[in-house]
């Protein structure tokens, strides 16, 4: 899994400095969220690692994945309490990304096997082409190393709210400089259906998904707590789509700017072209 080691030190890269690119345009989170790596890019935009600090960690822990075994994944549309039921021992839930909504991590040919016994069933069930690191038991045997390094690196106070994609609510200010939340974050089944019903519970507001793919984006629609009224607002291009990364962005702007986000226009048109 050596892809690991670039990849996500790079979708860190580009998730924290596309939060620091809006910041210096006057547009400023009320809260934010990630979703397994992307924790550690809203809980750098919330100040509780240094920027530096935090891709310190984020090559660390990257690195550590690449020495454990990849899984494969599948998305299973059943609830967590049902698909538990029918898992055999070596795989497990590693999110659930809404009521009806869970990926399934192990060994590839018992994903596979589990795809088609479901797929019999009539359950709806998608294997998916990455390899799945992290948030399962096979990260055990790296636990205590991360933890060791988690302990050199500073963690301080939030300066905005963090919800917790691994308890599915608002994270306590202490609970985040806590080494033990990013050891349980590192294991435990991430939990982004949670967190959008802790969302959807509080007053309406816009949904920024600074993630890869818009995979969030389509997480956040298919929830039952959506209300279609709600704006969610992508701000990277589709993978395959036609649109420039420059282009997206800047629509994503002015979603916000029509939604009421005070824009500083002149900071966009004297500071950056953006990202080509």
């Amino acid at each position: 899994m050596a892809t690991i080691a670039l990849s996500q030190p790079a979708v860190f890269a580009v998730q924290y400095a596309t939060s620091r690119l809006l910041e210096s345009w006057g547009i400023r989170p009320g809260a934010v969220a990630g979703h397994s790596l992307g924790a550690y890019a809203a809980a750098c935009a919330a100040g509780v690692f240094a920027p530096r600090d935090a891709m310190r960690l984020v090559v660390e822990r990257a690195r550590l994945l690449g020495t454990v075994p990849s899984e494969a994944m599948a998305a299973v549309r059943l609830s967590e309490d049902r698909l538990v039921r029918l898992l055999p021992p070596e795989l497990s839930v590693g999110a659930v990304n809404g009521p009806g909504q869970c990926t399934v991590m192990g060994p590839a040919e018992s994903v596979a096997r589990l795809a088609g016994e479901l797929g019999g069933r009539g359950v709806e069930t998608r294997l998916l082409r990455i390899d799945a690191v992290g948030h399962s038991p096979v990260v055990e045997p790296i636990r205590d190393r991360f933890a060791a390094f988690l302990g050199t690196v500073a963690r301080e106070r939030p300066v905005l709210p963090v919800l917790s994609d691994t308890t599915g609510r608002w994270a306590a200010p202490e609970e985040l400089r806590s080494v033990a939340y990013w050891i349980r974050h590192l294991r435990a089944p991430v939990r982004f259906g949670e967190a959008l019903s802790t969302v959807f519970a509080g007053p309406a507001r816009p949904l920024v998904d600074a993630g890869p793919g818009r995979v969030l984006s389509a997480l956040i629609r298919r929830h039952p707590g959506y209300d279609a009224r709600q704006p969610v607002v992508p701000l990277a291009a589709r993978p395959a789509g036609d649109a420039s990364q420059t282009a997206t962005l800047l629509a994503g702007v002015g979603a916000l700017w029509a939604r009421g986000a005070d824009v500083d226009f002149a900071a966009l048109r004297r500071g950056s072209r953006g990202p080509s």
